[in-house]
């Protein structure tokens, strides 16, 4: 615990009651002895108050001695009252024993601060007879520590983590570890609950680990709301949140957050900004903290995307208001610039699969009790590849998942157990295994019967991003997949093969299930999998040419899975370009390409989107995501390309030739045009969130009608920057684009120069004659004295600054120029000379 002193312990003494809901006084006088402190609890007017002696010393038999003297007086006064000695240092055993005999209560700070914290039952919970501590404990005695491997170095994760715990560097508080998928992200946070609450128990000066599972989240949360969430969901729901919050200020918490993507993809650029803020809250003033997510959650146009000034220009009418304007202002500046210190310049490590020595002995460690299933297992891992597209491939045998999985079904993989699989055969594989031992104990549901269940209950899941489905929620999906067989039924009869399917397809060997205070849970035992099925069930509509209605998020590992696929691709693209002509039956169309896209491209087509929509590409009303269009490496022409009124959300057209394209009424969000060519492009009525346009060319680009709060990212003069509204209008202006009404400060604020503009209007202002040489040469003006001379000339000519008393030396401004430039640096508008000025020079 902390050092403290003879001023410090009582005061975070008092601290530590007053969050926990009592009214705390002292020091004060009683008889002429003066006590501490006393704390009588809030709201509760019949409670027994505490009288407190706070002490620095090692408390032996004569300060027990002095201190008793004065308790043994608040006895005799209130003999109801509880009399509390606490030391920062101890107390002897012979102490101990005579407090006893004379009611007096001892503890020491961090024996006190523990009996606060209340996490017992939470404890208990997870490391005890519960269900969640035996499935931690069934994982901790199979497990093999994965390693960290990226500009660091390689080091064992979970020793590395341990070290983490403790390390004094603020900079190294707030880590995010990344990995693929399966590469068991969620393993590692769980054995470190484990193990650091294991340490807790022991030494309660330990931070506790509190785990919340990202994914269980699919709304944007405020930090507040995530720790109520943990708390109420632990057994915790006595802790009050404002002592929570100080144990995670204080670094007494660790907090470990798992799976950031799963949370992310459902959520918008603005929406994970907020969310981004949470965490960032969460980060600061302190608190220690891991947070998980596949890497590319976390890539530069996801972070571009999500800080700078979101209010850098408020709308405010009321003159009243505007003290509350700038406020706001500075707070969201603060936000962006936590943000940016906390979650974006992180200190991060990056997650490898298991080495093929870990991974035997993994296989080996778990089915001990049959080594020849452990060798079938282990020669089959030997066998599963992905290829990169470059005529390489990459060895899959030390991805837990997919060992997991293969350890399950041991048992019945002898006959592929010498088969050279890809990553989609084996999730085949592995789901068809299963189905098989599913079938030994049922024959009620035919296994074709069951994936296609399992596959409609995995889009279920991904649409709506529930982790788990209840009871309730499991059965009406029975009834809806199995209604056409249900319809011989009727009455109780019905109600009986609703409950015979149920008890069949809820014991299939893909789900698991969880309980908690609301009742039973099931879900997927891996996202993998469930990922796998959704990726499945659109191939197999696309293979059978049925309307293409599905229209999940799809994830970077659905996408890798599909292109691991040994067929052809070029059927699918066929039947999505036949399927483009006709989006009223196929609306889903887009998010079948995105599906497909990578697998697409391995496959060296010249240009899969022509393939899908013509030459030049002609695409209205359809939704478009996560593509790749063009890139600096293989830059693409779409010349007179049409995406009118689609939903475009994060594709990139880096140096893509776009003239003439047709962007109208479409929803452009985190889309990237960087050096691309976009001269007499359309995007009137777009909607425009979040859109990169550095190093653009936007001459003749016309941006009429678009969103009032519209947000693009620029080249800025030392780093990306994001700008907003009237800023963003009069960058593409002055860029060349034709945009709507917007002043001419929103475009010039961009010149090169205006920096010097905007210091010379402001010196001028601050009233009296300044020394013409320094305006003209220092400060902004430094950068280019001669702009600066002309500038100032030209204010001359206008009227705005004069020469006063005759003196060369000086200036000042007129009353007229008072006026004018007032606007300038008030940052509303500028004045028509200046305009001039600027576009001239």
């Amino acid at each position: 615990m902390t050092d403290f002193d003879a001023d410090s312990l009582p005061a975070a003494i008092t601290r530590l009651f007053e969050l926990n809901h009592y009214q705390v006084d002292g020091p004060f006088k009683l008889n002429g002895a003066e006590i501490d402190l006393k704390a009588t609890p809030v709201g509760a007017p019949f409670s027994t108050p505490i009288y407190i002696e706070a002490t620095i010393q090692y408390v032996d038999t004569a300060k027990y001695g002095k201190d008793l003297t004065k308790l043994a007086m608040v006895q005799r006064l209130y003999p109801s009252a509880i009399c509390l000695i606490v030391s920062s240092s101890g107390f002897t055993l012979e102490v101990r024993e005579r407090a006893k005999d004379a009611n007096v209560t001892l503890a020491t700070y961090a024996e006190l601060f523990k009996r606060f914290e209340r996490f017992q039952p939470y404890i208990e919970m997870m490391t005890g007879e519960s269900p969640q501590a035996l499935s931690l404990t069934q994982l901790s005695e199979v497990y093999e520590a994965p390693s960290f491997d990226d500009s660091l170095g390689t080091d064992n994760a979970l020793d590395w983590m341990d070290a983490w715990l403790t390390a004094p560097e603020s900079s190294m508080s707030w880590l995010i570890i990344t990995g693929e998928y399966g590469t068991g992200k969620s393993a590692l946070t769980r054995m470190l609950q484990k193990r650091w609450l294991t340490q807790y128990g022991s030494n309660a000066a330990s931070p506790i680990p509190i785990r919340i599972e990202l994914g269980n989240f699919t709304k944007q949360f405020d930090a507040q709301g995530l720790l109520h969430h943990f708390l109420d969901h632990n057994n915790l729901g006595h802790v009050p949140i404002e002592f929570f919050w100080s144990l995670v200020r204080s670094g007494r918490v660790v907090l470990i957050l798992d799976g950031y993507d799963e949370m992310a993809q459902y959520l918008s650029q603005r929406e994970r900004r907020q969310t981004l803020k949470a965490l960032a809250e969460l980060s600061g003033d302190g608190a220690r903290g891991i947070l998980t997510s596949r890497p590319n959650y976390f890539s530069e146009t996801e972070e571009l995307a999500l800080y700078d000034h979101l209010y850098r220009e408020l709308s405010l009418r009321s003159r009243f208001a505007v003290a509350d304007g700038v406020e706001t202002q500075k707070r969201e500046q603060q936000v962006d610039e936590l943000i940016q210190r906390s979650i974006l310049d992180r200190f991060e490590r990056s997650l490898r699969d298991l080495s093929p020595e870990q991974s035997r002995a993994l296989v080996r460690n778990t089915l001990k009790e049959s080594p020849s299933a452990a060798d079938t297992v282990i020669r089959l891992l030997d066998r599963v590849f992905r290829s990169t597209g470059e005529g390489t491939e990459v060895a899959l045998s030390g991805k837990p998942v997919i060992i997991s999985y293969l350890i399950d079904v041991a048992s019945s993989l002898q006959e592929t157990a010498d088969t050279r699989l890809s990553e989609w055969e084996v999730y085949t594989l592995i789901i068809d295994k299963l189905a098989l031992r599913d079938m030994e104990h049922t024959a009620r549901v035919r296994i074709d019967e069951r994936r296609k269940f399992l596959q409609s209950f995995a889009v279920e899941l991904t649409k709506t991003g529930s982790t788990g489905y209840s009871e309730d929620q499991f059965r009406m999906l029975v009834e809806k997949e199995f209604r056409t067989s249900l319809r011989r039924y009727t009455g109780q009869m019905r109600v009986a093969e609703v409950d015979a399917l149920f008890d069949d397809l809820r014991r299939s060997g893909t789900l698991t299930r969880s309980a908690d205070a609301a009742g039973n849970t099931w879900k997927f035992s891996h996202n993998s999998l469930r990922e796998f099925l959704v990726a499945e069930r659109m191939i197999d509509e696309l293979s059978d040419g049925k309307p293409l209605l599905l229209d999940p998020p799809v994830t970077d590992a659905m996408r890798t899975l599909v292109k691991s696929r040994p067929e052809p691709v070029k059927p699918l693209l066929e039947t999505i370009a036949a399927a483009w002509s006709d989006t009223g039956s196929n609306p889903a169309v887009g998010s079948y390409l995105s599906l497909i896209w990578d697998a697409s491209t391995k496959a060296s087509f010249e240009s899969p989107f022509a393939t899908v929509a013509g030459i030049p590409p002609q695409v209205q009303h359809v939704q478009l995501s996560d593509l790749v269009l063009s890139s600096v490496d293989d830059p693409k022409d779409y010349v007179d390309m049409i995406l009118r009124d689609c939903a475009i959300l994060r594709v990139a057209f880096h140096s893509a030739v776009l003239q003439r394209a047709d962007f109208s009424g479409s929803i452009l969000e985190a889309v990237i045009f960087d050096d691309a060519d976009l001269r007499d492009a359309t995007f009137d009525g777009a909607a425009i969130v979040d859109v990169s346009f550095a190093g653009a060319n936007l001459q003749g680009a016309r941006f009429e009608n678009i969103n009032d709060d519209a947000s693009i990212i620029v080249d800025g003069s030392s780093n990306r920057e994001r700008l907003e509204g009237s800023y963003a209008l009069g960058y593409l202006a002055f860029h060349g684009a034709v945009v709507g009404a917007v002043d001419d400060y929103f475009s010039y604020s961009h010149h090169a120069r205006f920096p010097i503009v905007a210091k010379v209007a402001a010196k001028l202002l601050e009233g009296g004659p300044v020394q013409r040489h320094g305006l003209e040469s220092r400060g902004a003006a430094a950068t280019d004295p001669v702009f600066a001379h002309q500038f100032v000339k030209h204010l001359e000519g206008l009227g705005y600054a004069e020469t006063p008393f005759g003196r060369s030396y000086l200036i000042q401004v007129t009353p007229a120029g008072r006026t004018a430039l007032a606007t300038i640096v008030a940052k509303k508008s500028l004045p028509a000379g200046v305009s001039d000025f600027l576009r001239d020079n």
